[in-house]
């Protein structure tokens, strides 16, 4: 189900109900303080353990798609980039000979 549809059945529904569970703030620990990674990786496994749910470790594939076509992307860039600087420094080469 998308997003959209979601939206629009939330909004056609007279009642939508919704359970909050309250946690106690979460202080990091000094490891935790020098690295994001570690820290999100602790909240991440707290929240699952209150939800009786599993953690896991998984990158979205289209974020994957994104990512791969943006290196794509840059790379075209930087050749075009280059083969114009190459095409500059023939032309010279050329006119100077």
């Amino acid at each position: 189900m998308t997003c959209k549809c979601v939206q629009v059945r939330m909004c056609c529904q007279l009642d939508n109900a919704v359970d909050v569970e309250v946690l106690p703030p979460y202080v990091p620990s000094e490891e935790e303080k020098a690295s994001p990674t570690l820290y999100a990786k602790n909240v991440q496994r707290l929240y699952a353990k209150t939800l009786n749910l599993p953690t896991v470790n998984q990158v979205s594939p289209i974020f994957v798609i994104v990512m791969f076509l943006s290196v794509i992307i840059l790379i075209h860039e930087r050749l075009c980039l280059l083969k114009s600087k190459l095409s500059t420094a023939e032309l010279e080469q050329g006119c100077s000979s």
